[in-house]
């Protein structure tokens, strides 16, 4: 939907940047400014006039390459290691949560690979006490936060802890060097990056969050429907947000491997526990309120965090767990590689499995839009904010199940009483949802008649 509506601002269709189509009611302010999922959907603009389908096609596998890339550049870094990196790269691109979310269409798949190439320009910004991958980190930092602000938010959870562990010993190595002026000049544009991923954050608070169903976080009821089940960290069938299966064996390896490294006075040992203790924190996190009964985590983030409570997904944080996880991979065959022959090949037949059980186990879905229907063609014809479109069955504008609708009316250009957002009016519900949830049903009175009509609806459109 986002990406045809990209389509239209190039083609002078709609106004840069709006939404006109969907909540098109006299209650609801347009639920913009849509982003469009820039800056990385401008590699799709070549291709979104033959198909919008083309363009998305297109950034799936962009997504694709550049998350793995991206935890590749960052694992060989911290880790050292060629084929440590491959090993991260690789985990962080195909685990289930990851490919669920990019194949179907949620913007947090195409964000991800953002997350760990902001960390990796930072770090190599602050070891390198380099101006160039300092304004190269703030840039990611910002693109982040206009492509998926949940993401940016964990992202400066992370680095809250991260920043301090890195930055002991890139500052005594400044010191040693006498180039502490030089690390302060080269932190310059990342700080100046992270300032506007923070005003990007307030903006989305004082000009989105008022009066939507979010206003003052999402209630724990709430959370506790989206928490996903403790089962769900081994069984697939409780769906994949959360399972990692066979990839828990790196925790215990990693531990292991870090103790006899820190026996030996080698610094790496406290690295691994760094990206152990980040793992375990962000995974239960990733439980919501279904591991909090146990270990009440999630609710002191809750009652402590500023805006940890405005996502209703607890498993959003999984960002940090399965990058956390990734790294640890990169250590495990790091340190296996430097074995003997048996070792190294338990090394890299563990990674092997790990990644053969992250296969879905069955086909992938794939759908097939209907691209040219004979309804919304008939209603494209005459179809304006003036005539606009209800499609039934209604749903109360936070549910993904008015997708469709957001396909076709973008198609077709129609304007829709429908629309989607986790961030809908109550305006919305209260006026025009709870008011014409009765058609559903076939329910059709002088009440839904006399609103539809003052909502300009020429068009009434059931969905099977």
């Amino acid at each position: 939907y986002h990406l045809g509506l990209l389509r239209d601002a190039v083609r002078g269709k709609i106004d840069w940047f709006s939404n006109p189509y969907e909540f098109a009611t006299s209650y609801t302010k347009e639920p913009g400014p849509s982003t469009y999922f820039l800056p990385f959907s401008i590699l799709s603009i070549p291709l979104l006039g033959h198909s919008i389908q083309a363009g998305y096609n297109l950034l799936i596998l962009l997504s694709l390459f550049f998350g793995g890339l991206s935890a590749y550049l960052f694992t060989k870094r911290v880790t050292g290691s060629l084929a440590g990196g491959l090993a991260g790269g690789l985990l962080f691109d195909i685990v289930p949560v990851r490919l669920t979310e990019l194949y179907g269409g949620h913007p947090s798949g195409f964000a991800l690979f953002l997350f760990p190439l902001t960390l990796y320009f930072f770090d190599k910004a602050l070891f390198g006490r380099s101006f160039f991958y300092s304004a190269l980190a703030g840039i990611c930092s910002v693109a982040l936060a206009y492509q998926y602000l949940f993401f940016s938010y964990f992202l400066l959870i992370f680095l809250l802890p991260y920043s301090i562990f890195r930055l002991v010993p890139a500052v005594k190595s400044a010191i040693k060097a006498a180039r502490m002026k030089k690390l302060i000049v080269a932190s310059l544009p990342f700080l100046a990056g992270i300032g506007l991923t923070l005003y990007a954050g307030m903006s989305f608070d004082s000009g989105f969050l008022g009066g939507s169903t979010s206003e003052g976080g999402r209630s724990m009821a709430e959370i506790a429907l989206f928490s996903p089940p403790v089962k769900g960290a081994i069984d697939k069938t409780s769906g994949m947000s959360v399972y990692l299966g066979y990839a828990l064996l790196l925790l215990p390896v990693s531990i292991i491997i870090a103790f006899i490294l820190r026996k030996k006075g080698d610094r790496e040992g406290n690295e691994i526990l760094f990206f152990v203790s980040v793992f375990i924190i962000s995974y239960c996190l990733a439980f919501g309120l279904s591991l909090d009964q146990y270990v009440p985590l999630y609710s002191f983030f809750y009652d402590h965090f500023p805006y940890f409570s405005l996502s209703r997904t607890p498993a959003k944080i999984m960002v940090i767990a399965i990058f956390a996880i990734s790294v640890l991979a990169g250590y495990v065959v790091k340190y296996t590689w430097r074995r003997g022959l048996p070792i190294r090949i338990a090394g890299v037949l563990l990674i092997a499995f790990i990644a053969a059980d992250f296969h879905p186990g069955g086909p992938i879905g794939v759908t097939f839009l209907d691209k040219e229907n004979k309804i919304y063609a008939a209603i494209a014809k005459d179809g304006s904010a003036d005539n606009k479109v209800l499609n039934l069955p209604i749903w109360p504008g936070d549910s993904a199940w008015s997708s469709i609708y957001q396909f076709y009316a973008v198609e077709s250009g129609t304007y829709m009483l429908n629309g989607y957002s986790p961030l809908v009016a109550k305006k919305y519900i209260d006026n025009i949802f709870w008011p014409l949830v009765a058609m559903n049903s076939g329910a059709v009175g002088k009440k839904e008649v006399d609103l539809l009509k003052n909502e300009g609806v020429k068009w009434i459109v059931f969905h099977e």
